[in-house]
């Protein structure tokens, strides 16, 4: 391999290491923080037979910021697989048809696995009560 090839690659790589990481961590820190407001959300006892309003508009309450949440989750994850198509065209002078691909089809493997995989856990935990 020339040097001047070997030059080319190791600034392809440096180059798209930084795309990758000027929006990844902002948006994971973000991400984190939001995740850890979930335990502070406290989720209300439920019972059979709800006895006053005030327990139906808790968990109302609490259904609502669950949502939230996890609106605001899936619109960092979008905004984060748009950033880095972005990152892929500039670096590599892809199409973006091309590269949200490159970006798209891993995330969605990655999310189907986490998918079914917390359907197996939930499963395999059922089995053990």
């Amino acid at each position: 391999m020339s040097i001047e090839k070997t030059e080319r690659i190791s600034s392809l790589f440096l180059a798209q290491s930084y795309i990758a990481l000027l929006p990844f961590v902002p948006l994971a820190i973000l991400s984190k923080l939001l995740t850890l407001l979930n335990p502070f959300v406290h989720r209300p006892l439920v019972s059979p037979h709800f006895t006053s309003p005030a327990d139906t508009s808790t968990l109302i309450l609490f259904t609502v910021i669950t949502f939230v949440l996890a609106a605001c989750g899936l619109a960092l994850l979008i905004y984060q697989v748009v950033l880095q198509v972005l990152g892929i065209m500039a670096v590599h002078r892809l199409t973006g048809g091309k590269a949200a691909i490159v970006i798209i089809v891993p995330t969605a493997l990655l999310l189907i696995i986490n998918f079914f995989s917390s359907f197996f856990l939930a499963f395999a935990l059922e089995l053990l009560h």
